[in-house]
């Protein structure tokens, strides 16, 4: 009986030698700091991220924030979930709005209703069980 050596199954062996004392550094910009990031039309700025933060923990809805901030209101989502902001809302219900949820709330999808107000989907279902509201059918 002959047995042939798999050459994947051979050791590998690997030499370890000493890194140089010092590497060779990228050329720095005239003023000796680094060079600037190149703009994009899309990038948000610290004041921005600044606002945004103060706006959500404020309770503010999603599209005032959009409007406060010129951006559009899925942006404004989007950077919302990037920064790990959740809400945790305080914010008291107002007649307005439990009218507009009332008038929505059996025709129309309950996240578009939440976004609209600036609340959750949770809190937006509670609420309506609060005020007796049912669903009757799934919205179009």
């Amino acid at each position: 009986m002959t047995m042939a050596i798999d050459p994947d199954d051979t050791p590998i062996v690997v030499e370890l030698v000493a890194c140089p004392a010092s590497l060779p550094l990228p050329p720095l910009s005239p003023a000796g700091a680094p060079g600037e990031m190149t703009w994009r039309k899309d990038a948000w700025t610290p004041d921005e991220i600044a606002t945004l933060r103060r706006l959500f923990a404020d309770d503010v809805p999603v599209t005032e924030i959009a409007e406060v901030l010129g951006r559009g209101r899925q942006g404004v989502r989007d950077r919302i979930y990037v920064l790990g902001l959740r809400r945790h809302s305080q914010r008291p219900w107002n007649e307005l709005e439990d009218e507009e949820l009332i008038r929505r709330y059996g025709d129309e999808a309950t996240a578009g209703i939440a976004a609209d107000l600036g609340r959750s989907c949770m809190a937006t279902y509670a609420r309506a069980a609060l005020l007796g509201l049912a669903r009757t059918g799934a919205p179009p």
